[in-house]
C-alpha cells in the first residue's frame, strides 16, 4: 500500500529503520503529472526536523498513476534510527508506491594506497579509457594484486581487450573465481568481476595473474583498474 495525495508538510515517519554500515542514495518510486512536478520528498533522520540527508524532486512521470523510480544521492547514514519523509513544495507532490535505499559505495582506484602487487607488474597514470587514467598490468602468471577493505561486497573493473589474459579472484581465501578478461575492443573502466553478498565486516580480494587466454586472445595481460566496495 502506496501514500498518495500528498501535499507541503505531510509526513511520514518509520521507526527502527536499519541503515547497516551506510547508504547513500535514496530512490523512490513514484507518479506525477507534468503539471505538479518540480516538488520535493526530504529524507531526515530521527524526525522532521532532524538531520537532512537530501532532497529528492520529482519528476513527472505522465499521470499520478503512472510511476517510475527516481533517485538522488544523500549523505551517508548508518545504524539504526526513525527516518521521516517530509513533502515540501505545494499541492500534489505525488503518489508514492514504495522508496528504499542503496549501500554507500567507495571506489578504489588501482594506484592508491592500501594495494599490495606481487610479482611483476607495469603501471601507468596516462593510461587513455580508465578509471582516472590510471592501470597495473601484469602477463606473468601467479603475479597477485590484493587490497584488504571494509564491506558487504566488491567489484573488480580492468581493462580488456583482444590482448588480455585470464585471472582469478578470490576473498579471502574461499572460492576461486576465474575470470576471462578478454574483449573484441580495448574497453578500459571495465567491469570484469562481482562478488556475492558478504558477511559485514573486513575482507581481502586477491587477483592473480594466470598466464593463460583462451584461443580469440593474442596474450595474457591481467590489468587491474578500480574496485567499488558497498558498505
Amino acid at each position: 500500500t502506496g501514500l498518495g495525495s500528498l501535499d507541503d508538510g505531510d509526513y511520514a515517519c518509520y521507526s527502527s529503520v536499519d541503515f547497516g554500515l551506510g547508504v547513500g542514495s535514496f530512490q523512490a518510486r513514484i507518479g506525477v503529472p507534468a503539471a505538479y512536478a518540480g516538488k520535493q520528498v526530504e529524507v531526515h533522520l530521527d524526525s522532521t526536523g532532524g538531520t537532512l540527508l537530501g532532497t529528492l524532486t520529482v519528476q513527472s512521470t505522465g499521470d499520478f498513476s503512472t510511476y517510475t523510480t527516481q533517485s538522488v544521492g544523500i549523505n551517508s547514514a548508518s545504524g539504526v534510527h526513525t527516518l521521516c519523509l517530509v513533502f515540501r513544495g505545494g499541492y500534489g507532490v505525488g503518489n508514492l508506491d514504495w522508496f528504499d535505499f542503496t549501500s554507500a559505495t567507495t571506489t578504489i582506484d588501482d594506484n592508491v594506497a592500501g594495494w599490495t602487487y606481487s610479482g611483476t607488474w607495469g603501471a601507468g597514470t596516462s593510461v587513455s579509457g580508465n578509471y582516472n587514467s590510471t592501470g597495473h598490468w601484469s602477463q606473468t602468471a601467479n603475479s597477485t594484486a590484493s587490497y584488504s577493505f571494509t564491506g558487504t561486497s566488491v567489484r573488480f573493473y580492468g581493462r580488456s581487450g583482444t590482448d588480455s589474459g585470464i585471472a582469478t579472484v578470490q576473498i579471502d581465501s574461499g572460492t576461486t573465481y576465474t575470470v576471462d578478461l578478454y574483449a573484441t575492443s580495448v574497453q578500459g573502466n571495465y567491469f570484469e568481476w562481482g562478488s556475492p553478498t558478504l558477511n559485514s565486516g573486513s575482507h581481502t580480494i586477491v587477483i592473480t595473474v594466470t598466464g593463460t587466454h583462451n584461443t580469440s586472445s593474442s596474450n595474457t595481460w591481467v590489468q587491474v583498474d578500480r574496485l567499488d566496495i558497498d558498505q
